[in-house]
């Protein structure tokens, strides 16, 4: 079972360091290093800006596994997804993607669709998100494009 909370000022430090891990840069659209300062005020302008719901995922104990990262921009918004390297390859990021879009439907109900950009050789994820009800609506050169329609839910299909 994966519960999902707000993040607190205290899952900073969690987070740059799950955000530097060198998998989790390979696979994201910006693969450079980023450092503690230039962390600390990213993370303080997501806490304080409603466009952006950033979730942390956690285990039954409390243990963090994950976070999902929503960017509203009007009736849509991004979702992006990363696993604390020892969780990876668990079958929890289904779960966590799964309770997170349940809570961000609460919060932001008149938000339609929901987008991700994942990297063509980031496979994993790419089928993390089909399962989770996502579709390929389009691909650049280095990028697939998924979109994800309320109107047409898989919430309760994808445990």
């Amino acid at each position: 079972m994966i519960l999902v909370r707000p993040a607190q000022k205290n899952d900073a430090q969690m987070l740059f360091e799950w955000r530097n891990d060198s998998l989790s840069r390979r696979m994201s659209l910006s693969s450079n290093f980023i450092g503690l300062g230039e962390h600390l005020k990213w993370f303080s302008k997501v806490l304080n800006n409603f466009n952006q719901l950033l979730l942390i995922c956690e285990n039954v104990d409390g243990t963090p596994v994950g976070m999902v990262r929503f960017d509203v921009r009007s009736d849509m918004s991004l979702v992006s997804i990363n696993l604390a390297s020892s969780w990876r390859g668990k079958g929890l990021g289904r779960l966590c993607l799964k309770v997170a879009i349940n809570r961000f439907r609460n919060t932001y109900p008149s938000v339609n669709a929901l987008y991700a950009n994942i990297l063509l050789n980031n496979l994993p994820s790419k089928m993390l998100f089909e399962k989770a009800g996502f579709s390929v609506v389009g691909k650049d050169k280095d990028v697939f494009l998924l979109k994800y329609s309320f109107n047409n839910s898989h919430l309760n299909n994808i445990i």
